[in-house]
């Protein structure tokens, strides 16, 4: 598998003009009504801007029939659709333009695409980044809501709500959702639009929201442990909603060991009830076989925490849901080795598709030159003076991972991590990665100490964080790269 995966790249022209170019879908999550009577879509309203530490966020509400969506920008009032500097290929109605000057004024207009046309440009917004200084400000949560059959849901109304240790002014609290402990008024509630996308705007410096996805005929979810930081955009994972059903049902997946790609046997896999959840009753517990199958019968209808540990490995969790009167296979996770002292490990999953995602690391050599290393799938290790100081241990081509790398000895100097849609790396408006459900969870001395969502924006690259000494900061920038050996290359 591995062999084939890579060979691909020699006669990759080949099998793009051949094979992949009739049988590739790079639509993104939006109605086409407007496309089907021959109408260009209307102009986008409601546009926003809001700025953060060398970004800004640019909302919009959904337009009927549009299959995608242009920005147009500029640092000079007066933008136009002629003369500005274009932005393609976004397929969800925000976007978050990074990399800023701090104290410059950005102005935008949006349009909407389909294959009649474009729309007129919206009106013009604007905002100015500032400098952003630790712990202070407010944050913006973003993510998407789905159903079991990966289409997006709109009219899901989201609410983010404080704990019950975290007080805030308003109405009085009600019950949290296992009923135990009251919570306080939700302090921003907003719907999920025609690409099941919701933004949650203003939300206060704190740990331990939690969110909730309600609508008519779905199980309700719960999202726990939300932390929320100052001036920065949290991308969640993506929710799915479940069919209401009185009736229970299964799942089954496998556990496969981070570090080796074997499937591992002995592992302990417990379920609690709602997402990034793991106190209250266990709802069941099963063990992995001799193939790192585990299966669960019987659970509710609804959205599970499956939590897995093994001896001398690291405890880590993955979402699951559970369809009544059905068994939803290949629900699956991954368990890490344990870490020594000083050592880092970033591990990439995702579903279904794309088939291959890459991980990419650039790091600063170990004489701590100037110069810095790349490794991914050409080139696995980088050794110097015969010590081993990063390596990409586990590459998956064949849907969704383990794709592992570790950095076992740590030089002075930043490390960039990014993630790049392979698949789909010839494409300059797929937005297969946004979503491909990918998750980065990074640890250190076999603790879990970040965990990334890839963002709901159009890009073959995903440039993920930098760390430098034990400081990690996010950056989840995507981005068009159509060669694997400028990913996570420095612009310019």
């Amino acid at each position: 598998m591995k062999l084939y995966g890579k060979c691909r790249l020699v006669y990759s022209w080949i099998l793009i003009t051949v094979f992949l170019i009739p049988i590739i879908s790079c639509g993104g999550n939006v109605s086409t009504d407007s496309a089907a009577t021959g109408t260009a879509p209307s102009t986008p309203i409601e546009v926003s801007a809001t700025a953060m530490g060398s970004m800004v966020t640019i909302g919009w509400e959904s337009v009927s029939g549009a299959t995608s969506y242009s920005v147009y920008w500029g640092t000079s009032s007066g933008v136009t659709t002629s003369s500005e500097t274009k932005i393609t290929g976004i397929s969800f109605a925000v976007y978050t333009h990074t990399g800023l000057t701090n104290d410059t004024t950005y102005y935008y207009v949006v349009t909407a695409n389909n294959s009649a046309g474009e729309s007129p440009a919206s009106s013009e917004v604007s905002a100015t980044p500032e400098a952003v200084t630790a712990a202070a400000g407010t944050g913006t949560v973003l993510g998407v809501a789905k159903d079991t059959d990966g289409n997006v849901l709109d009219g899901v109304t989201v609410e983010i709500f404080v704990d019950g240790t975290f007080t805030v002014s308003g109405p009085s609290p009600k019950p949290s959702a296992d009923g135990a402990s009251p919570r306080n008024a939700a302090l921003v509630t907003t719907t999920t639009g025609s690409d099941g996308s919701y933004t949650l705007s203003g939300i206060e410096v704190a740990n331990n929201y939690e969110i909730t996805y309600t609508k008519s005929a779905y199980v309700i979810v719960y999202m726990y442990d939300v932390d929320v930081t100052g001036n920065t955009i949290l991308y969640m994972e993506t929710v799915t909603m479940v069919d209401e059903s009185s009736s229970p049902g299964d799942a089954d997946g496998t556990i496969t060991n981070a570090l080796s790609g074997d499937p591992e046997s002995g592992v302990t896999v417990k379920f609690y009830s709602n997402m990034n959840n793991t106190s209250g009753t266990v709802q069941g517990t099963t063990t992995t076989d001799s193939l790192g199958a585990y299966s669960i019968t019987g659970l509710d209808a609804g959205n599970y925490t499956a939590q897995i540990s093994k001896t001398d490995f690291a405890t880590s969790t993955f979402s699951i849901y559970i369809v009544g009167e059905s068994t939803t296979s290949d629900q699956n996770g991954a368990i890490m080795p344990g870490l020594s002292s000083g050592q880092t490990r970033i591990i990439l999953t995702w579903g279904e598709t794309p088939y291959d995602l890459d991980s990419h690391l650039r790091g600063p050599y170990g004489d701590e030159s100037e110069s810095e290393f790349h490794i991914y799938w050409v080139s696995k290790t980088y050794t110097y003076a015969s010590i081993t100081y990063a390596d990409l241990d586990l590459d998956d081509v064949s849907s969704y991972g383990p794709e592992t790398t570790t950095i076992y000895n740590q030089s002075t100097g930043t490390y960039t991590f990014c993630v790049y849609d392979f698949t789909n790396g010839f494409s300059s408006s797929s937005t297969a990665l946004a979503n491909s459900g990918a998750q980065v969870n990074v640890y250190q001395e076999s603790s879990l100490i970040a965990t990334y969502n890839v963002p709901n924006s159009g890009g073959t690259e995903w440039k993920v964080f930098t760390l430098s000494g034990t400081t990690i900061t996010p950056s989840n920038e995507m981005s068009y790269e159509t060669s694997d050996s400028q990913v996570c290359a420095d612009e310019g």
